[in-house]
């Protein structure tokens, strides 16, 4: 099931593979978050969060988390950690796995484009 930037659910078959690869990641990767659900949107429009990836956490979502995330960003989890405008979350997918997600840590909808390789840039 996916749903788009205004929340129409539909049933889709196939693979995401290699959605975040190329020149135009796959569109849904940025949402804002409010306390009961996502709004996946472009990454050109206002948002908070964007999703950076899912993983097996092995009960450690925090860790796998900061991992993902960092590649992501373009740094290393420590220096990740070093970063106050740019948090880790995540969201639990099923006991196993997890959803991962860079987040501002400031206002709600501060990000207006994708955080994917911007490593010590400024948000």
């Amino acid at each position: 099931m996916t749903s788009d930037s205004a929340g129409t659910t539909e049933q889709h078959g196939g693979s995401l593979r290699d959605a975040m690869r190329g020149d135009r990641p796959m569109a849904i990767t940025c949402d804002t978050a409010d306390k009961e659900r996502f709004v996946y949107q472009d990454c050109a429009s206002p948002h908070n969060a964007e999703y950076t990836g899912s993983a097996v956490d092995g009960g450690q979502p925090e860790v796998t988390c900061a991992r993902l995330v960092a590649e992501y960003v373009g740094l290393t989890p420590e220096v990740l950690r070093t970063r106050t405008d740019l948090r880790v979350r995540w969201l639990e997918i099923d006991a196993d796995h997890v959803g991962c997600l860079a987040v501002a840590a400031d206002e709600p909808k501060v990000l207006s484009a994708s955080v994917r390789g911007i490593g010590h840039a400024p948000l």
